[in-house]
C-alpha cells in the first residue's frame, strides 16, 4: 500500500497562512500590550513631574529651594520621557526631591550616570 500524500491546493495554502497569522497575533499581542502599558505609565509619571515642576516654579517667588525642586522635577520629567523611547532600558526611579549634590538646577557631574536612574552594574 502506498502512503497517502495530501495535495497542496490553493485553499489549503490560504488556510495555512491564515492559521499562521492568527497564531502570530495571539502570541505577540500580550507583549505589545505590555509595552504599550509601560509607555503610557511612563508618560503619566512624566506628566506628573512636569506639573509639579510648573507648580514649584510658579509658587517659588524666587526662593532658591523651590526653584531647585522645580528644576529637579523638570529633570525627572525629561528622564521619564527619554525612557519612553528606550524600552530595553530600566525606567528611572522616581524620587520626590533632589538628591545631595543637586545644585543650581543642574545635575552633578558623574561618570556617565544620570541622576534619578536605576543603577545597572
Amino acid at each position: 500500500m502506498r502512503p497517502i500524500r495530501p495535495k497542496l491546493t490553493i485553499f489549503r495554502a490560504i488556510l495555512a497562512v491564515a492559521v499562521a497569522a492568527i497564531l502570530c497575533f495571539v502570541l505577540t499581542e500580550p507583549i505589545k500590550r505590555r509595552a504599550l502599558d509601560r509607555h503610557h505609565r511612563l508618560l503619566q509619571i512624566a506628566a506628573s513631574h512636569g506639573s509639579l515642576a510648573g507648580e514649584y516654579a510658579r509658587n517659588s517667588a524666587g526662593a532658591p529651594g523651590m526653584l531647585k525642586i522645580a528644576a529637579w522635577h523638570d529633570h525627572m520629567r525629561r528622564e521619564f520621557e527619554r525612557a519612553t523611547k528606550r524600552p530595553d532600558d530600566p525606567p528611572p526611579t522616581s524620587r520626590p526631591f533632589p538628591p545631595e549634590g543637586w545644585t543650581n538646577g543642574r545635575a552633578p557631574d558623574s561618570e556617565g550616570e544620570r541622576v534619578g536612574t536605576v543603577e545597572t552594574r
